[in-house]
């Protein structure tokens, strides 16, 4: 059984919080240093750690798209009621 996602009041959706994105290399679950994150019109680097931290308004539809040189893209998007961790497993582009 799922339990019900947290109820937010209208006057939340001004809140901001944190969502922590990971991207990491699909076979090895290494970091991925340099990758793109797209949200809401904006882009960020991760870091050696292949972290960034992104703002998002709380309540609202939240989608971020991940890439990086040799990877295949990724995207996915969520109502976002909390401060969150998303961790994105990139696999290598096939060499042609």
């Amino acid at each position: 059984m799922t339990a019900p996602s947290p109820v937010v009041s209208p006057g939340s959706a001004t809140l901001g919080v944190m969502l922590t994105v990971r991207v990491l290399e699909r076979s090895s679950e290494a970091p991925i240093p340099g990758a793109a994150v797209s949200y809401h019109g904006r882009d960020t680097l991760t870091d050696a750690a292949g972290q960034a931290v992104v703002p998002v308004k709380a309540g609202e539809e939240t989608a971020i798209a991940v890439s990086a040189r040799t990877y295949e893209s990724m995207e996915a998007s969520a109502v976002v009621s909390n401060s969150e961790r998303w961790t994105f497993y990139l696999a290598r582009q096939d060499a042609e």
